[in-house]
């Protein structure tokens, strides 16, 4: 990975491997929107149950979630462009004018389908 100029981000959401294994335990740095269906609601960018609030400036790493409950190859190819913009801006305000650092998306390597 190193040769091709590629990283891995491993965070682990169990506290206890912060200490013993030494993987960053994600809610200590980072805010991430509500995932699914109640993520993608135009105009909000609710924080995810476990994450403190988007706008909690002592967590550096936002992580911004755009997908459905329910994977949708038809579905992801409307969601990953202007609706994936407008929630960009939306989530942009809600983490105190911070872009995300990750964007979770469904599909994003599917080819076009053919016509």
């Amino acid at each position: 990975m190193i040769e091709k100029n590629q990283r891995l981000v491993v965070f682990t959401s169990n506290s206890s491997k912060d200490a013993t294994e030494g993987i960053a335990y994600q809610w200590k740095y980072t805010v991430e929107n509500q995932n699914g269906n109640n993520g993608m609601v135009a105009g909000k960018c609710p924080n995810r149950g476990e994450s403190p609030a988007m706008n909690t400036i002592t967590r550096s790493l936002i992580v911004m979630n755009h997908f459905h409950d329910h994977p949708s190859i038809l579905d992801a190819c409307l969601d990953n462009s202007a609706p994936l913009m407008d929630m960009l801006n939306t989530c942009y305000e809600a983490a105190g004018k911070r872009w995300p650092n990750f964007i979770v998306v469904d599909f994003y390597k599917v080819p076009p389908l053919a016509s």
